[in-house]
């Protein structure tokens, strides 16, 4: 996986998030996955760091995590179910989120859960969904 380094990762972040508080989840992950492409933790680590920053992180945070669940997922396919996971929270904005995601998921991965949420209990997860997988040609 393509990575710029640890701490260049981290200072960026730092720079376009708004300082190490405001970064503080999204740090996490950075350290989280390097610790892992270093084998360090394992992915189950990795990707409790990046469900944390997805679900609890503000603008910024949750979008950049979402890329780094993507980079994660092509070096380790099983990363990729943290999206099923993601897609099931109860919190809409969580399931919106990952709706928001889809166009950036392998897919088939991207079709199961956009049809999934097409038909979730919140509209702004239903239209985010649909709009996605009309993107997909579905």
């Amino acid at each position: 996986m393509f990575t710029f380094g640890r701490e260049h990762e981290i200072k960026h972040a730092t720079a376009v998030i708004g300082g190490p508080e405001k970064a503080e989840l999204l740090i996490n992950v950075i350290h989280a996955v390097h610790d892992f492409l270093e084998g360090e933790p394992s992915l189950e680590e990795a990707l409790k760091a990046m469900q944390v920053g997805f679900s609890g992180g503000k603008s910024g945070v949750w979008e950049y995590t979402g890329s780094w669940i993507r980079k994660l997922g092509q070096e380790s396919p099983d990363a990729l179910e943290l999206w099923r996971i993601l897609a099931r929270d109860k919190s809409y904005l969580v399931r919106f989120r990952v709706a928001c995601f889809l166009h950036d998921m392998p897919r088939q991965l991207a079709i199961d859960l956009g049809h999934s949420l097409a038909t979730d209990k919140s509209k702004k997860v239903r239209t985010m969904a649909l709009a996605r997988l009309k993107e997909l040609g579905q």
